[in-house]
């Protein structure tokens, strides 16, 4: 992949995916507040949307703690734009998907944190008894899974000062 396209993928996944965040928390929520107990059965006894609200960050940690995630969420971006901008990603799409979705994910959620000082969730698989959460949270899971299978991709590099004659020196 060329560098200009590589930018092209990831300020599109970035964007879809911040768009596809806080769409579905505006519609979602605003659904559910005409529906009784703000809930309303997809699939029942499996999955349901749920209007909630959570102060903090994953499965509640840190809640109430609104000051400090948003400043880890705002070091996270800038290490992600770090990498974005200072790593070579021929070949690495996937690499730069994964990075692209975790900030679309933290950007998301960000907004929420900063707007209201609460992040929106309304997915909810009470099948499994899993925490509510938000196509945030999908974003930034997958990614982190897509980052670490890039990672693992990637070819070992052996530097020059290493290599002798007749192969790796030890």
């Amino acid at each position: 992949m060329t560098r200009r396209g590589g930018h092209l993928l990831f300020w599109l996944v970035l964007t879809g995916g911040l768009a596809a965040d806080l769409l579905s928390k505006h519609f979602s929520f605003r659904f559910l507040s005409g529906q009784p107990e703000a809930a309303y059965d997809v699939w029942p006894g499996v999955f349901m949307l749920s209007r909630h609200t959570n102060t903090g960050g994953p499965f509640s940690l840190f809640a109430g703690h609104n000051t400090l995630l948003i400043a880890f969420t705002v070091a996270a971006l800038v290490f992600i734009f770090y990498l974005y901008v200072t790593a070579t990603w021929p070949g690495r799409s996937l690499g730069l998907i994964a990075l692209a979705m975790i900030a679309a994910g933290a950007l998301g959620n960000l907004v929420d944190r900063v707007g209201s000082g609460r992040v929106r969730d309304f997915l909810n698989f009470y099948l499994i008894r899993y925490p509510v959460f938000n196509v945030a949270d999908i974003l930034i899971t997958v990614g982190a899974g897509c980052l670490v299978i890039a990672l693992l991709r990637q070819e070992p590099s052996v530097a020059k000062s290493e290599v002798g004659h007749g192969g790796v020196s030890h």
